[in-house]
């Protein structure tokens, strides 16, 4: 009996199969077969143990028969796998490789060249899960992948075909390919759509998309491809990583989609770099709607500071979490309104915040046409280190308006710093203009006379034109929570132009490069501001490590400080509290100290107390209020008589009282002085340091309070009316 047994295929010596279905083992072991009629036609096998020349001629299949059978038929049934494991059944070859479908199981090549659209229709028709290996699979015809397919890329999609029409409204997996497209002027046009299946908003299968899926120059290419991909309601998340930045990144509504969300992916902010002396827009959110960006951070190199970080604007804007660096604005808002922005930080620019309505600094690419600026929120922005050496305009904060004069004819040089005269006779500064010579942005807050339409003017660099006419629009309630003003060179801010303004928070050590008086808060005396600043600390602030910083610099406008503290903290160069030469100012409930002059200039102050402050008479039923001198106590009665008497009437108040040689506020008191005969009827709060109040009816309805203190070696005592109720 012939034993038979599975046939090993190596090289040796050729001999001729006979006819037959079967094959004696041990007649060709160890030999090379050439294959007869009986098994295929003209294949050589040459194994070792690899098969060089593929069966395929012989529909029926190759049978090896022994004691173990290895069998393939038409349809490679017969050869069954096993994965390991306790369990594990066998499956057929054929039912195992549908587990994982390529579209090179449809004849599609990746060879880059070739158009295998209709390879990969048939294969996304045919399959759920379809997987595209390494190549680039030139796609110059309509291929739609449903909600119900999946798509697995480890190749590329080049959708850059005359005839590409590429929409993958399922999901998508990308492990190492991405997608080849072309940046369009509207995002309708886009070859490539990862959109729902009417096409109108982003694929809700796909969570975001990477930019670095998509070719580009730079990660700015990268991310509006991305975007216009998506369409409305597109996020991009960037991973961590420093990127060169050299395309203006758009969240622009009417090119890349509404409602985008630009995020950097980690907890460490991706960092995008522009070149010195770029001149360039960094992020730019002027036209969007309800645009989203958080967590990422905009730097320009060392060199000239040209560039924008974030370009603010459109509607209900939020931006959170950034972080911009070295540019000439960190943030512009030149347009918009209903924008949430917070936790910002600003550092190194020449502003860190601009608000200007219509204002354009049209030597930047990627600059756009401002509007107005209305109703938006700032919270927790710091502003660090910002200014630009001693000038004044560059500043932490700087908030003006601006007008923009439509102009024709223009010839010559219009330069920014220029003054433009018109014909009839006003002036004013030209801040820039744009690049077909239609449009000046000049300084409104500083126009000297009016314009009339049409009208010539002239520059002082030689330029000439005529004005058709301008548009101006206002600055407006505007809500500054927790800002903070830095170190900055010369002014922590600078207020020409805003309506309707709040600000809380802190303005501390401006003026590390001044050469002349610096401030918190700059107000110049063209400034048409309404300004209400609360609870906000005014500290330190210099002119370069020596004194003559001011809290507050108001020479125009209308400003108000509630609650504010005015004080010294770290040595005695902020030299004032509040100076004032020209607009309207008040001042309530704010204390001073450790500055040798509170206030200068005529300032309305109720309720204050700390050095040299003079309170005013507070409105209301009473008109007088009561107020302790300053100075030295009373060597032998250790007393302070008030300045003012207190008016029959005024049944309560509180009074606080500092006592000591270091100016401490320490104790709080209620007093209460009736109409009959002026007794004080209670002393509350604190009574325990041994000061003690007499009244002294003057027989006028008015009363005069001492306030004695028994300790001899506390040589200073005030005393300021805090509020009261009649």
């Amino acid at each position: 009996m012939t034993t038979r047994r599975p046939i090993v295929l190596v090289s040796g010596v050729q001999s001729e199969l006979p006819t037959g279905d079967t094959i004696d083992a041990a007649l060709y072991q160890g030999q090379q077969i050439v294959a007869g009629s009986g098994l295929v036609g003209g294949g050589l096998f040459n194994t070792n143990p690899r098969v060089d020349v593929a069966l395929t001629d012989n529909p029926s299949g190759l049978y090896f028969t022994g004691d173990n059978k290895l069998g393939f038929d038409g349809q490679g049934d017969n050869i069954q796998v096993i994965a390991s494991g306790v369990d594990a059944v066998y499956r057929t070859v054929q039912d195992k490789g549908r587990d994982f479908v390529s579209v090179k199981d449809f004849g599609a090549t990746g060879d880059g060249t070739t158009d295998d659209s209709s390879e990969v229709q048939a294969a996304l028709n045919a399959h759920d899960v379809i997987f595209f290996p390494e190549g680039t699979y030139f796609l110059d015809g309509t291929v739609s992948a449903t909600s119900s397919k999946t798509l697995i890329l480890q190749g590329t999609l080049d959708c850059t075909g005359t005839s590409s029409s590429v929409l993958i409204s399922g999901p998508l997996h990308v492990n190492g390919g991405g997608f080849e497209v072309d940046y369009e002027s509207d995002p309708a046009s886009q070859k490539l759509k990862i959109r729902n299946s009417d096409t109108t908003s982003f694929n809700q299968y796909v969570q975001y998309l990477n930019p670095l899926w998509f070719n580009g120059s730079d990660i700015g290419e990268k991310i509006n491809k991305a975007f216009q991909c998506g369409g409305n309601k597109t996020s991009v998340h960037v991973p961590c990583g420093t990127y060169d930045l050299t395309t203006t990144i758009s969240l622009n509504e009417s090119v890349n989609g509404q409602r985008l969300t630009l995020k950097g992916e980690s907890t460490m902010s991706p960092t995008f770099t522009m070149g010195a002396n770029s001149a360039l827009v960094g992020i730019n959110t002027s036209n969007s709607d309800e645009a989203y960006v958080e967590n990422v951070r905009v730097l320009e190199t060392a060199g000239t500071r040209t560039g924008v970080g974030i370009l603010l604007g459109g509607t209900s804007l939020t931006v959170t979490n950034c972080w911009f660096s070295n540019t000439k604005y960190g943030m512009l808002v030149n347009g918009g309104q209903g924008m949430n922005i917070s936790n910002i930080y600003s550092e190194a620019c020449d502003y860190g915040l601009l608000c200007g309505a219509r204002f354009a600094d049209y030597s930047i690419d990627g600059m756009v046409s401002g509007t107005s600026v209305l109703n938006n929120r700032f919270h927790q922005l710091y502003l660090f280190n910002c200014g630009s050496s001693n000038a004044l305009g560059p500043a932490g904060l700087r908030v003006s308006s601006y007008s923009q004069l439509s102009v024709t004819g223009v010839s010559g040089t219009v330069a920014e710093g220029d003054t433009l005269t018109a014909a009839g006779g006003a002036t004013v500064p030209v801040v820039s203009m744009n690049s077909d010579k239609t449009i000046i942005v000049v300084e409104i807050d500083e126009i000297s006379g009016s314009f009339s339409f049409p009208e010539t003017f002239t520059t002082s660099s030689g330029g000439s034109g005529t004005i058709s006419s301008a548009q101006t629009n206002q600055t407006k309630a505007l809500d500054f929570s927790q800002l903070s003003c830095v170190s900055c060179d010369r002014n922590g801010a600078y207020i020409t132009n805003g309506l309707g303004l709040t600000i809380q928070g802190q303005f501390r050590n401006n003026g590390t490069n001044a050469a002349s008086v610096s401030a918190g808060i700059y107000s110049p005396n063209f400034s048409n501001s309404t300004v209400t600043v609360v609870n906000t600390l005014f500290a330190d602030q210099e002119v370069n490590g020596s004194p003559g910083g001011y809290g507050a610099d108001i020479r125009g406008g209308s400003f108000s400080f509630v609650g504010c503290n005015f004080a010294n903290q770290q040595g005695s160069n902020q030299t004032r509290g509040i100076s004032r030469s020209s607009g309207t100012v008040g001042a309530t409930g704010c204390i001073f100290t450790g500055i040798s002059t509170a206030t200068t200039g005529t300032i309305t102050t109720v309720n204050c107390f700390g050095s040299n402050v003079v309170n005013s008479d507070p409105v209301g039923p009473v008109n007088n209020s009561l107020v302790f001198d300053e100075g030295p106590i009373n060597a032998a009665t250790n007393t302070v008589v008030s300045g003012q008497p207190l008016t029959d009437g005024q049944q309560e108040f509180w009074l606080c009282y500092g006592h000591n040689a270091n100016d401490t506020l320490a104790s709080f008191y209620l007093i209460n002085v009736t109409n009959e005969g002026g007794t004080i009827d209670s002393l509350i709060l604190n009574n325990g340091t041994g000061i003690t109040f007499a009244v002294v009816d003057n027989a006028d309805n008015t009363y005069n309070i001492t306030a004695e203190n028994p300790n001899a070696n506390n040589r200073y005592a005030k005393g300021f009316l805090v509020s009261y109720a009649s």
